[in-house]
């Protein structure tokens, strides 16, 4: 059982969209080294049947971004790579100077965008840090938590497993096969204290969830967040890590 993704946020949505758009610039860039015009959608059929590799790695990156995989990366690479050197290809081909404009600054948003989604990757929400072949529920603090599902009124008991400041991992083996992918309320007890945080079901994996902090203003300052927890384990010197090295 593979992560699945149940809500594409801004970084997600903004990517498969550049992905799009690349395609289109490659069409616009063969148009005019033609001297055809954008909206010839003959020409940019042709360019999707006769260019097959773009097509498998244009294909290849937006499932691989749609499941948060780690080899996204691979395909996005080559997809760029792909996009560009075609770009210079026709520049060499004519020595257009507005073609070599265009694809650096085609170059400059890949990168962007490479960079932004690697950063996405590694929010907790997106790593479990255990396999289903491990064995014990126990993490490597033991941080032990509760969610509580509102609507359901039920209350499940689990460990957290990755974190950030953003989100975490939440692991429980009393978590139903058909989960609530709606809000829900985190509770920890930690040190005396209890923290609560409103949450979100965004990704999930076996036996574990995803989840993506709803952060609102404070309307009672005796009241402790996750922020306050982070801050805490932090200064204790707590860092997620791998169940398996």
């Amino acid at each position: 059982m593979g992560l699945k993704v149940y809500k594409y946020n801004e970084v997600i949505q903004n990517l498969m969209l550049f992905l799009i758009l690349s395609i289109f610039y490659l069409h616009i860039v063969i148009s005019f080294n033609k001297g055809l015009s954008a909206l010839n959608w003959i020409s940019l059929k042709s360019l999707v049947f006769d260019l097959p590799v773009l097509n498998l790695l244009f294909i290849g990156s937006i499932l691989s971004i749609m499941r948060a995989k780690s080899f996204s990366k691979i395909f996005l690479t080559l997809f760029f790579i792909y996009i560009s050197s075609y770009g210079f290809l026709l520049f060499f081909k004519n020595f257009d100077k507005i073609i070599l404009v265009l694809n650096f600054i085609y170059i400059i948003f890949a990168f962007y965008f490479y960079i932004y989604w690697t950063f996405e990757l590694r929010k907790a929400i997106y790593l479990p840090c255990y396999t289903p072949h491990d064995i014990g529920d126990k993490t490597y603090y033991d941080l032990k938590g509760k969610i509580l599902i509102k609507d359901r009124k039920k209350e499940i008991s689990g460990y957290i497993v990755n974190w950030d400041q953003e989100g975490c991992f939440f692991y429980s083996k009393d978590l139903p096969e058909k989960r609530n992918k709606g809000k829900l309320t985190l509770v920890i007890e930690f040190e005396g204290l209890v923290f609560s945080q409103d949450a979100e079901i965004v990704t999930s994996y076996f036996n574990g969830i995803g989840l993506r902090f709803v952060i609102k203003k404070k309307e009672n300052n005796s009241s402790y967040s996750w922020s306050d927890f982070f801050k805490i384990i932090g200064d204790r010197g707590f860092l997620p890590l791998y169940l398996r090295k």
